[in-house]
């Protein structure tokens, strides 16, 4: 790897398309697709005219008082927290602390690159925060046009611990955005710099990407004080797949350890998919199909996921024949539509000319009007559009089911309403709430045809307007569309702007 004075990398968000609830369990899987958005971190060392010995400066701009200094003590490993800070950023500090740990053992260069401090910038997307007040200060409408209006990276005016996510991983997506920009700068893993790069790799092989997603689900679950599905992490490194959880055994010994067991030999020889064959997650590549687009809304009332995720949990363990029945029923349906979106692909890699024919015949056209259209598309891709669209149906009506005999609401009432009126609009194939579901978001996927013909997109003009004038709840698009790619190494210089002077 080349020698550099600093690194950029980006990792995406996600949406949980199929399998909420099911992925925590690695007897099921669930489909997550990656997005546009994505968090950007950097990674830069001081000049050398500053003299700043091991010290870690990181700011997020976007934020009041986002600015976290730290220092590192090379002989006791751990990295102490600056007295002048004006809040504490656990999910930074033990993210820093565990991959510098990593890094002071596998780097040669190590104590050559923190001797003189580093410096960190983390940035995300604005799609991973309610955009509501900056509209409203804008005096704009609640659209994609005025979405698109705010400033990239554009200042949330508040801490970072006040300000209102959308659901889309940003701690996932920021953990692990951090930790391979400095495993990058410190010269331990190499990160792919296109998609075209990323298509390349072995996701049960390569080195650098399954060390990366070990230790930022290592990261990440210490943040959050649980071991999780680890879905989002995932979705942030390989982008859009099929996922089947790890054991989470893997690495719950690790969280038994006190600060002087917990070496940086021990994290290696658990986090290093050499050295510990055990890790186990299964990643198989899959995406919407080309000629459909995702279109993601924020709703304003929000929803408490680890509460919703325990009242499920109590349920299924009081009722464990009930919710195996459903959970098999659930599964089912979710792998139908995997291996849908799989034949969908296929086709068009396969007849590209009868699938773009019937994408784009059937785009401007409610899928219970598609059926009149038949003798002018492929029966074929009618018939697996069709099945796709019936089959998500069955897991909304399961997921509904869930809600009732849980007392959770994971498809409400009023999301319902919203979504049912967004099935009736052209070209949508599916509508639902993503992941553990709730108030707070929902996706569309929708039929877009070639896009490259020019032609409007009805379905998305149709869903912005139904959005903008919907009166049961406070609609707010988000700019994200799908993104197959996930971790990506970035130019640095895009962001040198953001650096503070001080």
């Amino acid at each position: 790897m080349e020698s550099q004075n600093m690194y950029a990398v980006s990792a995406p968000g996600k949406v949980l398309i199929t399998g909420g609830y099911l992925v925590l369990d690695q007897q099921y899987t669930g489909f997550v697709q990656a997005t546009s958005s994505r968090f950007v971190c950097l990674v830069l060392k001081n000049d050398k005219n500053i003299s700043d010995n091991n010290s870690v400066k990181v700011t997020s701009p976007q934020f009041i008082q986002g600015q976290w200094n730290y220092h590192w003590n090379n002989e006791t490993k751990e990295l102490s927290e600056d007295a002048t800070n004006a809040s504490q950023n656990y999910y930074i500090q033990c993210t820093i602390q565990n991959t510098l740990l990593i890094a002071s053992s596998l780097s040669p260069d190590f104590n050559d690159l923190i001797s003189s401090g580093i410096k960190i910038i983390i940035m995300g997307h604005n799609d991973f925060y309610s955009q509501r007040e900056q509209l409203q200060k804008m005096n704009l409408p609640r659209n994609f046009t005025s979405i698109r209006s705010i400033p990239d990276f554009c200042e949330a005016n508040c801490l970072i611990k006040d300000v209102n996510k959308t659901g889309l991983g940003s701690s996932a997506a920021m953990i692990t955005a951090l930790v391979s920009s400095l495993l990058g700068f410190f010269k331990i893993i190499d990160i792919p710099a296109s998609e075209e790069e990323a298509k390349k790799i072995d996701t049960k092989n390569d080195f650098s990407l399954n060390f990366l997603h070990n230790v930022a689900q290592y990261c990440h679950c210490l943040a959050q004080g649980k071991v999780g599905s680890g879905f989002d992490v995932s979705a942030a490194i390989w982008g859009s797949h099929v996922y089947r959880r790890f054991n989470p055994a893997i690495i719950n010994d690790l969280y038994k350890l006190d600060k002087k067991e917990l070496t940086a030999e021990k994290l290696v020889s658990v986090l290093d998919p050499k050295k510990n064959p055990n890790w186990d997650a299964i990643v198989k590549p899959c995406h919407i199909p080309p000629g459909f687009t995702m279109r993601l809304a924020d709703i304003a009332t929000g929803s408490s996921t680890p509460k919703m995720v325990s009242k499920v949990n109590a349920w299924k363990k009081a009722n464990p024949e009930e919710a195996f029945e459903l959970w098999s029923k659930l599964s089912s349906y979710n792998n139908k539509i995997n291996i849908l979106f799989e034949k969908l692909t296929q086709k068009c890699q396969s007849d590209s000319e009868a699938y773009w024919t019937t994408l784009n015949t059937l785009k401007n056209y409610t899928v219970k009007e598609w059926k009149q259209y038949e003798d002018k598309v492929s029966k074929d891709i009618l018939d697996l559009l069709i099945e796709a669209y019936n089959d998500f149906l069955q897991v909304r009506c399961c997921l509904r089911t869930l809600s009732e005999k849980t007392e959770t609401p994971i498809e409400p009432e009023s999301q319902t309403h919203l979504l049912d009126a967004c099935m009736e609009c052209p070209g949508i194939l599916m509508a639902g709430v993503p992941g553990a579901g709730g108030f707070d978001a929902i996706f569309c996927i929708i039929m877009e045809g070639n896009s490259s013909n020019g032609n409007v997109c009805k379905g998305i003009d149709a869903i912005e307007k139904l959005w903008q004038n919907w009166t049961e709840s406070s609609v707010c698009p988000l700019c994200a569309s799908q993104s197959n790619f996930g971790i990506s190494k970035e130019d640095p210089n895009l962001y040198l702007k953001f650096i503070p002077s001080n």
